[in-house]
């Protein structure tokens, strides 16, 4: 990672739950839209910062089962979306989106004692490395394997079109005459088919 030497894995699964809670916590007393939009900004790399770091201590555990327990690891975000839509739309019917987002950020916080207490085993040995940014990044794996490059635009542009249905099935099933109630639950026959997929992915490889 690019900030490997300047902080280990520990201190930035706890530098992300911070943001992420700080994040969402702005978002709960701002009064306008730009407030709004910086919170959310917070909150996704504080997000982003707690879910990449807290693959690389998966293999240090598990080197041979890493597949497995990375779906295992993964799964919490397929569980999320079974449960939280329908919770959070109850949540907000009876005590408004910004107690909603408060208690959200409440619960960012817990990747922060959770990963005081995390430490490499000691049979995995530090290794002292001085990089560049460059060879750090390692860009010319992507004129070395064309087919890695092809593989990573694909993968990124399937993101792209994972977040695009998240964002707006609720709201097209809506226009589509379905209760907000029942569209919500949309999402969570979305979270049992990804909690399916990522917990077999990795039984099956």
């Amino acid at each position: 990672m690019i900030l490997e030497g300047t902080l280990n894995v520990r201190q930035m699964v706890i530098v992300g739950g911070l943001l992420s809670a700080v994040g969402l916590g702005i978002c709960c007393v701002t009064p306008n839209v730009p407030g709004l939009a910086l919170g959310m900004a917070m909150a996704g790399v504080g997000q982003a910062f707690t879910q990449v770091q807290s693959i690389e201590p998966l293999n240090w555990y598990f080197p041979q089962l890493f597949a497995t327990v990375n779906g295992i690891s993964l799964a919490g975000g397929a569980i999320g979306m079974m449960f939280l839509p329908p919770l959070s739309e109850w949540r907000i019917r009876e005590y408004g989106w910004r107690s909603t987002l408060a208690l959200i950020a409440a619960f960012s916080l817990n990747a922060v004692p959770a990963s005081a207490i995390l430490r490499k085993p000691s049979w995995v040995r530090d290794e002292q490395k001085s990089e560049t940014l460059r060879s750090k990044l390692k860009l010319e794996l992507f004129a070395m394997y064309p087919a890695f490059a092809t593989f990573q635009i694909i993968f990124l542009l399937n993101g792209l079109m994972y977040t695009t249905w998240v964002i707006f099935l609720v709201p097209h099933a809506i226009t589509k005459g379905l209760s907000l109630n029942k569209a919500v639950y949309l999402s969570t026959i979305g979270g049992i088919g990804l909690l399916l997929g990522r917990l077999g992915s990795g039984l099956l490889i």
